[in-house]
């Protein structure tokens, strides 16, 4: 929720908490009214008593209205209202939340990549998307192992799940880029 002006984390979490809770109100009602349904207008609350419905004097914002022809032809106001309460806009200071006590988050930067120890290359072979064999190389680390062919120009790294990586040579057979 972009939030372009505001510059204080509290407010910041008070608008969200706002929005968060008005998401909750889900009822819409649509009603034709006479015209005194003009004297209210969008942004203004209503309370709406209906016992068919089970309403006794509940609140509704309308967000919506429009002159109407009623039964009978005689003018009218349509009223379009969405259900809301006051205990959306309250706050205290106990719904204050730090924004630093979650702490940091470590972020990857992208260009610091660990050092692979225990490198061992064992030569292989796989079978290509035609059902011929390829000649791979298979190479082992501490934590992963991937095999490297020159025909399919692919590396698959086997970790905690199954990663697949592009590659392009760069020089020749015996040096690889990721």
């Amino acid at each position: 929720m972009p939030l372009p002006f505001v510059t204080n984390n509290v407010q910041a979490q008070r608008i969200a908490k706002i929005a968060l809770l008005k998401s909750r109100q889900q009822t819409v009602i649509s009603m034709v009214v006479n015209l005194k349904g003009l004297r209210v207008k969008v942004g203004d609350t209503i309370n709406i008593s209906n016992t068919h419905l089970g309403y006794s004097n509940k609140v509704f914002e309308v967000i919506d209205y429009s002159l109407a022809i009623a039964d009978g032809g005689n003018l009218a106001v349509s009223l379009t209202c969405i259900e809301t309460a006051s205990a959306i806009y309250d706050w205290t200071t106990s719904d204050q939340e730090d924004f630093l006590s979650g702490g940091t988050l470590p972020l990857y930067d992208g260009r610091t990549v660990n050092n692979v120890t225990s490198l061992t290359a064992t030569e292989i072979g796989l079978r290509g998307p035609d059902g011929g064999v390829l000649s791979a190389v298979e190479l082992r680390g501490l934590h992963q192992a991937m095999r490297l062919s020159s025909s399919t120009l692919s590396a698959t790294t086997r970790m905690a799940r199954l990663i697949t990586l592009k590659y392009r040579r760069e020089k020749p057979m015996h040096c690889w880029k990721a």
